[in-house]
C-alpha cells in the first residue's frame, strides 16, 4: 500500500481512503468533501461526517465490514480503516502486508 499524506487540517479520512483505494488524494478529497469550497484556504475544511465516509466508500468501490472492536490492531489480517477517538476523531490505516499503521 502506498502512503498518502493528508493535505488538509482535517483530511485524514481522504488520506486513509486514498491509501486503501489506490486513488490519488485530490480525487478522493473531492469525493469526500463534495460540498467544500475549493476557493477557500486549505485549512478552512472542517472534516467529514460518517455520511461522507460511507458515501465515499461506495463511490470508490471499497468493500467493508463495519466492526466496533477494541483489540490489538496487529492481529488484523486485512488492510483496515480505523477510526480512533483520542480527544477527537482521527482516521488511520492498518497495512496488513507491512504489519504497521
Amino acid at each position: 500500500m502506498r502512503y498518502v499524506k493528508q493535505r488538509h487540517n482535517m483530511g485524514c479520512v481522504s488520506a486513509a481512503l486514498a491509501m486503501l483505494s489506490g486513488v490519488g488524494y485530490d480525487k478522493v478529497f473531492k469525493i469526500v468533501a463534495k460540498d467544500y469550497d475549493y476557493n477557500l484556504y486549505r485549512r478552512a475544511y472542517k472534516g467529514s461526517s460518517m455520511e461522507d465516509f460511507f458515501r465515499s466508500m461506495e463511490l470508490l468501490n471499497l468493500k467493508y465490514r463495519l466492526s466496533f472492536i477494541k483489540q490489538d490492531v496487529t492481529k488484523l489480517k486485512n488492510d483496515a480503516y480505523i477510526n480512533v477517538n483520542a480527544g477527537g476523531r482521527h482516521a488511520i490505516v492498518w497495512d496488513s502486508s507491512k504489519k504497521k499503521i
